[in-house]
């Protein structure tokens, strides 16, 4: 049972996209900015790689809606002629098989508005932004493309819908509710009904528009398998909120809707399942949320795998809080609050900070440890072994991170320019995060070039995605000595760059000024992309073969030593002591080795074996390392140095008989004939 427990909490973790959603309030940042951001951890699929602009659309009267089911792994994400050029068959085909199939559609309405997107949706042309975190729920919804699946809509489909009709973040989330709960949600999923995956079929939305507002949205399939519960709660202007792949919303008071939104079934149906106490405050997280056995690994991993980075983030914003990072997050306890209010006001640079993080000088930083290796390596690959049991850390920069995203809105700027996408491609710590204006109608080739399965040195994605890689060779030096200082370098680049533009593009009509922000922004990941590249090709010759190559020329190159700490824990210590020679070959060895007295000094060798006793343990093999200094005696050092003087002497005489034998020849040579 526990092993199964074990298998069942891999699968959906593997299947989850396990985000990391941070939302900021307008007044906790330094210039009044609404932040949305997120992490996409699901990088390890083949995967479309795009970030893909769908354009504002006119459509007749009583057109429908077409709800596409799951996107498929692979490029492209999608196949349909609904969402603009992006999508498109390359060969504009009208072979059937090749389309997305639907499993259903809505009523469309007449206009939309042009967005961006990439496996969700982003931030349309008005600045609404979304980002999102799958979460773990009490319920699961299946597609209805299955026998058993009785929905239409998923996560990605709401946050493309709401981008396609909404301006404002109340307007997405009563659009998303109300068509969750008429055509139904599913969340993360599988395909088999009798392993449903708890740990993901929930969903996390953190919503932001122009008007400064920032909301939380929870949601998770309804009533038998159908249907959708849901509830929002309206960020405080000064406060940090944090969703780590768990519900975080508590209390409802849903006469207050400025700041409280909710499905009306949400309080009578936890109620109903006995989730929740009548005689109680309700609780929307004690309620919904997953919660496995505490007495299993998922038990003890769920808290803290969504609690510590919780903690983190909000250590890194309000450290004056002391919270404790030991804690976890509990659904049914609230050890962390659901938002805190900053010790300093928050900027774009603060939030790619955090999502750059491995936890690095608290005491669960994943750079130090033996599994962090000699070179302090963060990553930490998945554990198959169901036998061992345990962990590893949880950090907000992943290696299998496929992208992150941080959405700004800016309330004093025209949306077409005020709106912004950062975006990066890859592990947050070893990438740049580039702007892109929600009102720009495309981005430079480079940016969207790429297949995840085929390399390509004429893409941003494998720019950075290569070098994050070649980075493992060796983390310290590539990652701290190559990539962080040009990645900063390059990210102060980037935000110079929109402050400037913010100002020099302003000044043009409307279209212009998108045109003059859009031209700035494309040359940026251009120009990046092409001196990422020159850079990524001079890691190859330097770290290769186990060396650091500096130049052309002898003693150019040194090798990458591996420090003593991390020796003393591996099989290197362990070496000598394999070493079991015969009783013979002890006694040759010490013959040929040391210069014996004829009245050897008292306490020096007394026989042969001696000689190596101290460096051969017999016995079973055991990894450790000594501490113990062996030192020569005193006989072997004088043999030593009597050895080499009679060599001096012996050579010395020799050249000079060698001298006198040649003289009489070279007189005799001389002589006349």
């Amino acid at each position: 049972m526990w092993i199964r427990s074990c298998l069942a909490v891999l699968l959906a973790c593997h299947i989850a996209h396990s985000c990391t959603l941070i939302a900021v309030g307008r007044n906790a940042t330094a210039d009044g900015s609404t932040f949305v951001a997120q992490t996409d951890d699901a990088g390890s699929d083949a995967r479309d790689v795009r970030v893909v602009r769908v354009p504002a659309m006119v459509h007749p009267a009583g057109s429908q809606r077409a709800i596409l089911g799951i996107p498929q792994n692979g490029f492209p994400r999608y196949v349909t002629r609904d969402r603009g050029p992006a999508y498109m068959p390359p060969d504009d085909s009208n072979n059937l098989t090749a389309w997305t199939p639907a499993l259903g559609a809505i009523p469309e309405v007449n206009a939309t508005f042009a967005y961006w997107e990439s496996h969700y949706g982003m931030q349309n042309e008005r600045q609404l932004g979304i980002a999102e975190s799958s979460c773990g729920a009490k319920t699961v919804g299946w597609p209805s493309s299955l026998p058993f699946g009785h929905n239409l809509l998923n996560t990605m489909q709401l946050t493309q819908i709401a981008l396609e009709r909404c301006d404002t973040a109340v307007c997405a989330i009563q659009t998303m509710g109300a068509l969750a709960e008429q055509h139904g949600f599913y969340g993360a999923t599988n395909m088999d009904e009798h392993a449903p995956p708890y740990t993901s079929s929930g969903d996390a939305l953190a919503i932001t528009d122009r008007l400064g507002n920032v909301w939380l949205f929870h949601i998770l399939t309804g009533p038998r398998n159908a249907s959708a519960i849901w509830a929002a709660m309206r960020v405080p202007d000064t406060h940090v909120a944090v969703v780590p792949n768990t519900f975080v919303i508590r209390g409802l008071n849903l006469s207050d809707p400025a700041n409280y939104l909710a499905s009306a079934n949400v309080v009578s149906f936890a109620i109903a399942q006995g989730w929740s106490d009548p005689a109680a405050p309700f609780d929307f997280t004690a309620a919904y949320g997953y919660c496995p056995p505490a007495d299993t690994l998922p038990g003890v991993v769920k808290p803290l795998y969504g609690g510590r980075r919780l903690w983190r983030v909000f250590d890194w914003v309000a450290p004056s809080l002391a919270l404790d990072p030991t804690l976890g997050f509990h659904t049914r306890v609230a050890t962390y609050p659901v938002s805190v209010q900053p010790d300093a006001p928050l900027a774009a640079q603060t939030l790619v900070d955090i999502f750059q993080d491995h936890y690095e000088g608290t005491p669960f930083d994943l750079t130090q440890g033996v599994a962090a290796g000699p070179y302090h390596d963060p990553a930490r690959f998945t554990a198959k072994s169901v036998e061992v049991y345990g962990h590893w850390e949880r950090p907000i920069s992943i290696h299998r991170c496929a992208y992150a995203v941080i959405v700004q809105a800016r309330s004093w700027l025209a949306d077409a320019t005020g709106g912004v996408v950062w975006y990066g491609h890859g592990e947050p710590a070893n990438t740049v995060f580039f702007p892109i204006a929600c009102g720009q109608d495309a981005v430079a080739p480079v940016f969207t070039a790429g297949l995840r399965s085929v390399f390509d040195t004429t893409s941003t994605f494998w720019a950075f995605h290569f070098t994050q890689n070649w980075a493992h060779l060796r983390y310290d030096a590539i990652h701290g000595g190559e990539i962080r200082p040009r990645r900063d370098a390059y990210q102060q680049q980037a935000f110079a760059l929109q402050r400037t533009t913010d100002t020099a593009c302003s000044a043009t009509e409307k279209n212009s000024t998108v045109a003059c922000v859009a031209h700035h922004y494309d040359a940026l990941m251009t120009n990046v992309t092409a001196a990422w590249w020159q850079f990524a090709w001079t890691l190859v010759p330097k770290y290769c073969d186990g060396a650091v190559l500096f130049a052309e020329g002898f003693n150019q190159s040194a090798p990458p030593y591996y420090p003593s700490e991390w020796l003393n824990q591996t099989e290197y210590v362990r070496y000598p002591r394999l070493y079991s020679p015969s009783p013979e070959a002890l006694a040759q060895s010490a013959f040929a080795s040391a210069v014996a007295s004829d009245n050897p000094v008292p306490g020096t060798l007394t026989h042969e074996a001696d000689a190596v006793a101290p460096f051969v343990v017999p016995g079973p093999m055991v990894l450790a390392a000594s501490t113990e200094t062996h030192g020569l005696s005193e006989g072997f050092l004088l043999g030593v140095v009597v050895g080499l003087v009679a060599s001096l002497v012996i050579g010395l005489v020799a050249a000079i008989g060698f001298q006198t034998r040649r003289m009489p020849l070279d007189d005799e040579c001389r002589r006349p004939a």
